[in-house]
């Protein structure tokens, strides 16, 4: 089943479990600890994206929705001729590439531009990076803060179904 929607994530930062929690769950339920496991503490990056309420994408709907590109692509007879007729270089695979934002040369839509100049105005170490995949829109704005593995999924666009809007 083909995905129909790429849903957004509130960024969240509370990591604190409340006392209250621990001593109610001590009344009604016969809770013996001391504490309690709070949420795992967000990322930088996530906590700069709480903080100026910018909801991002997420990351497993993206990824799905890429793969399902990719499938759909390497099974379309008219794109593959198209390929094939334009370069007589012939790759099979279809992959997502990415650019760094500053030498990505299409046009981007304003809200996705806004909501980058807001994230990099307040955390100026924000990279961001643009991917696509070959001869086929449904460009994703990706922004990274420091290692590879604190980056989130901020924007979509030319694909109807998933565009953005300013939040």
């Amino acid at each position: 089943m083909k995905i129909e929607e790429i849903k957004r994530d509130k960024c969240a930062v509370s990591i604190e479990p409340l006392a209250c929690v621990v001593d109610e769950a001590k009344e009604v339920l016969g809770y013996k600890g001391s504490s309690a496991t709070s949420f795992e503490a967000p990322s930088p990056l996530t906590e700069l994206l709480a903080r100026l309420e910018i909801e991002r994408l997420n990351a497993a709907d993206v990824i799905r929705y890429q793969a399902e590109m990719i499938a759909e692509l390497m099974l379309d007879p008219d794109y593959q001729r198209s390929r094939l007729d334009a370069s007589r270089e012939y790759r099979f695979f279809h992959y997502w590439s990415e650019e760094k934002l500053s030498s990505y040369s299409q046009p981007i839509p304003e809200f996705v531009l806004n909501k980058a100049i807001q994230i990099k105005k307040e955390c100026p170490r924000v990279e961001f990076f643009v991917q696509s995949i070959e001869g086929n829109p449904d460009p994703f704005l990706v922004a990274v803060l420091g290692s590879r593995d604190d980056y989130a999924y901020i924007e979509v666009w030319e694909e109807p179904k998933f565009e953005g809007r300013l939040r």
